[in-house]
């Protein structure tokens, strides 16, 4: 995967990670507001009103609680559902990738295949060159033909002409 392709997914997980972290505490924080409600109520009005004042703020922060759980529940299946989904176009992409350069190797070889074999074609005796590392280089006569003579060919560069060896 490349830095972005990472970078989107590290910011997807970090995404969860976030939801997750924000409905622990709103979980561990609803105690003490039910208790902050009923202790509020209680001063200033009598024990039913106080009853009915906390069941409403409990109501409430239940309320807030659900509705944030719902929040992150749609966050978690939409990053469920959305990284995968990249992962494969991401893998897809890189696979795309991969046969062209494989296309494309098939093709060199073939051209580099079509090139030895027209090179074995102008050279059916095995005639061959061999270096001696001083910048001299010698032929090697294929099995069957020896030495006869030199010349120039006919565009006048140095000929040697072979005859069948006996």
């Amino acid at each position: 995967m490349s830095n972005i392709d990472e970078d989107a997914a590290f910011d997807c997980v970090a995404m969860v990670e976030e939801s997750e972290k924000l409905m622990r505490n709103m979980y561990a924080s609803l105690p003490r507001q039910l208790c902050a409600a009923v202790e509020a109520a209680i001063g200033r009005t009598g024990k039913i009103e106080a009853l009915e004042q906390a069941n409403r703020s409990a109501l409430q922060a239940a309320n807030r609680f659900s509705a944030t759980v719902k929040k992150a529940s749609k966050i978690t299946v939409a990053l469920a559902l959305l990284i995968p989904a990249v992962i494969t176009i991401l893998f897809y992409a890189h696979l795309r990738s991969l046969t062209n350069d494989k296309g494309a190797l098939e093709r060199r070889i073939a051209g580099l295949t079509a090139m030895a074999e027209s090179l074995k074609t102008n050279n059916p005796d095995g005639i061959e060159l061999e270096s001696y590392g001083n910048g001299e280089k010698g032929v090697i006569l294929p099995k069957g033909y020896e030495y006869s003579y030199s010349g120039r060919s006919a565009d006048g560069r140095a000929a040697i002409v072979l005859a069948p060896s006996e």
